[in-house]
C-alpha cells in the first residue's frame, strides 16, 4: 500500500501549549456573534493530509479555520471526525499503509489533547450530577472516538470514567463500586461485539444502578441497528453532541433515585 504524502508548510510557525490555547480563546471569543460556518470536504481532506505530517501542520489547519469563524463543536464533529473517515476510506481503498494510519490517528489524538482545555473551559460550571462510564475493547486501535465522547460529555457537565475491558469481572467491580447513569460502548468490530454480548448482561445484574442505561454506537450499530436491541442495549447514539443529548434526555425522563 502506498502511503499519501501531506504537503510541508515552509515557514509556517505555529504557537502550542498554554499561549496557543490563550491565542485561539480569544479567537474563538471574537467569532461569538458570526453567522454558523461548516467545513467542506475537501478542507476535511486538507487536515487529514496535515495528520500524515504532524500535529503542528494539523493545528494549523485548525487555527485557518477558528480565523474564520468556525465554532469548536463543529471542528470537532466535522473536521477531526471526519478526517478520521476519511482515513478509514483511504484505508478501504488501499491509499495508506499501516504505518500512515497509525501515525495519523496519534496526531488527532494529540491534536484532541491540545484543543480539550478550551473545549472544557467552562465545564465545571455546568455539572448536572449525572455520570457515564465509557467502555472500550482492548482490540480497538485507538482511543479516539472514546475520547471524543467523553469531552462532550464532560463539556456538559458529566463526570466521565473510561475503562479499557480485561474481564467481566474487573467491569462488574467497578459498576458495583461506583454510581454510573449511562454506560457507552462503540461496536466497531465482531470482537467488540463479541465482548459486548457477555459483558452487558453483567453490568445490568450487578451495576448499582438498578435503572443504568446502556448506550451503543459505532459502525456495527450504523449499518444494523437492530444489535442494539439483541445485545440489550437501551440506546443509539449518533455523533458525539447527539449521542450526549440523547442520554441526557432519558436519564432526566427516567428520574435517578440513589
Amino acid at each position: 500500500m502506498q502511503a499519501l504524502q501531506s504537503p510541508s508548510r515552509p515557514g509556517s510557525r505555529r504557537v502550542h501549549g498554554a499561549a496557543g490555547v490563550n491565542l485561539r480563546r480569544a479567537a474563538w471569543r471574537a467569532q461569538v456573534h458570526s453567522p454558523v460556518v461548516g467545513i467542506a470536504a475537501d478542507e476535511v481532506g486538507a487536515l487529514a493530509l496535515a495528520c500524515l505530517s504532524d500535529t503542528q501542520s494539523a493545528m494549523a489547519v485548525v487555527d485557518d479555520w477558528t480565523k474564520r469563524g468556525v465554532e469548536l463543536e463543529t471542528i470537532y464533529l466535522q473536521g477531526i471526525a471526519g478526517a478520521c473517515q476519511v482515513f478509514g476510506h483511504w484505508w478501504q481503498e488501499d491509499r495508506v499503509d499501516f504505518a500512515s494510519v497509525t501515525l495519523a490517528s496519534a496526531t488527532i489524538q494529540a491534536l484532541l489533547y491540545e484543543l480539550s482545555p478550551l473545549f472544557l473551559e467552562h465545564a465545571n460550571e455546568n455539572t448536572n450530577g449525572y455520570s457515564v462510564l465509557l467502555l472500550r475493547s482492548p482490540s480497538s486501535q485507538h482511543s479516539i472516538g472514546s475520547f471524543m465522547l467523553g469531552e462532550f460529555f464532560k463539556r456538559s457537565g458529566w463526570s466521565v470514567s473510561n475503562l479499557v475491558v480485561q474481564n467481566e469481572s474487573q467491569t462488574q467491580s467497578l459498576v458495583q463500586s461506583e454510581w454510573f447513569d449511562v454506560v457507552g460502548y462503540s461496536l466497531c468490530s465482531d470482537v467488540c461485539l463479541e465482548l459486548a454480548q457477555s459483558l452487558f448482561p453483567h453490568i445490568r445484574r450487578h451495576c448499582t444502578n438498578r435503572g443504568v442505561q446502556i448506550m451503543v454506537g459505532g459502525p456495527l450499530v450504523s449499518a444494523n441497528p437492530a444489535i442494539a436491541t439483541e445485545i440489550g442495549a437501551h440506546l443509539i447514539g449518533g455523533d458525539a453532541r447527539e449521542a450526549q443529548r440523547l442520554a441526557l434526555q432519558y436519564v432526566v425522563a427516567q428520574g435517578r433515585n440513589r
